[in-house]
């Protein structure tokens, strides 16, 4: 293994999400199509915009080496356009993913398919939602029993 590979690596092992915006990069990261002159990704298939799920040949080799994704987004996060979809997606492109932060309020439609996507990971130590400052309302309302395998 050479010193870039392993400095990717390193970058990959903790990863802060502080915007949806730079959440949408680090999907793409984990699923990107190989360069010519390297071959460090492995080809996905697009399918109506959709990456294809649970196909871990699909990612890039170093989606492999996250293991804690921490979210700090500001505002309330939807499906669509508020970053809750492409949260679900990172977590399916992490198979090895242990540990999760969460300082983001994400509507109470994001619960299922973020309960979903958290179902195949069976690596999971550690999943910590904080509280938003100021006051602000959470609309996770999840209970701890909801995780629970």
């Amino acid at each position: 293994m050479n010193k870039y590979h392993g400095q990717r690596e390193l970058l990959f092992k903790n990863v802060a999400l502080d915007c949806p915006w730079t959440a949408s990069f680090f999907l793409q990261a984990l699923t990107c199509i190989p360069p010519p002159e390297e071959k460090l990704c492995h080809k996905y298939q697009k399918r109506d915009n959709q990456i294809k799920r649970g196909n871990s040949e699909h990612l890039n080799p170093l989606s492999h080496h996250v293991r804690s994704l921490q979210v700090t987004w500001s505002g309330f996060c939807s499906m669509e356009k508020g970053g809750g979809s492409v949260f679900c997606e990172i977590l399916r492109s992490c198979p090895r993913l242990e540990n999760i932060t969460i300082s983001t309020v994400f509507r109470l439609a994001c619960k299922e398919p973020i309960l979903k996507a958290l179902a195949s990971k069976p690596f999971i130590n550690e999943f910590v939602i904080l509280n938003k400052p100021r006051g602000e309302q959470s609309s996770h309302q999840w209970l701890p029993r909801e995780f629970a395998s």
